[in-house]
């Protein structure tokens, strides 16, 4: 039997590997690339998108790359976005405002919240969660039906959610600033 010495992951390395929200497309749209950094993710199957002329783009979430955790997590050429990002609740983590136990838990509540609303909304264009809700939330109250008892519970659940996404992850500015629909770094 051999045993191999995999070396002890960060609390901070053990939150994000678990928890993914950002890689998944629940948290953004995208995720930023830097200066010429397109050929490494555009070979591994990332949606990578550049306006013309430019040099640094984005590649489209949900990471094709994500199967339960970062299958690129040590790779040296992993888009540079994928380690400088840091969430508020890993933020707290690194500060030791959140022991890991406590982060992990509240990563456990925000996936079955998510889980539910996947479940409620109809099914849109691509796979991106985050697209998909705010289409979802936006048609909701452009049609009227917010008082049906389907209708307003999508969007009582949606408004929790975004309001735990902004509070727990920082993530704000959810419907009117296309910055914050990029995970940058």
């Amino acid at each position: 039997m051999t045993i191999t010495n995999r070396p002890k992951l960060s609390a901070g390395e053990t939150l994000c590997r678990y928890c993914g929200l950002c890689c998944t497309g629940h948290l953004f749209e995208s995720a930023r690339l830097g200066a010429d950094e397109a050929a490494f993710p555009r070979s591994m199957g990332m949606q990578v998108r550049i306006a013309e002329g430019e040099s640094s783009g984005h590649f489209l979430l949900p990471c094709p790359l994500w199967r339960k955790h970062c299958s690129i997590y040590s790779h040296p050429l992993k888009p540079q976005v994928c380690s400088s990002y840091q969430c508020e609740l890993l933020k707290n983590v690194h500060s030791g405002s959140f022991s890991l136990q406590r982060a992990l838990a509240t990563v456990v509540r925000i996936k079955k919240m998510i889980s539910g609303l996947e479940m409620a909304l109809p099914i849109g264009q691509g796979e991106n969660f985050r697209k998909r809700l705010l289409d979802s939330i936006g048609l909701l109250e452009r049609s009227g039906e917010n008082g049906d008892s389907k209708a307003g519970k999508i969007l009582f659940e949606s408004g929790i959610l975004l309001a735990k996404f902004s509070r727990i992850y920082g993530v704000i500015n959810l419907f009117n600033d296309p910055e914050q629909r990029s995970l940058e770094g």
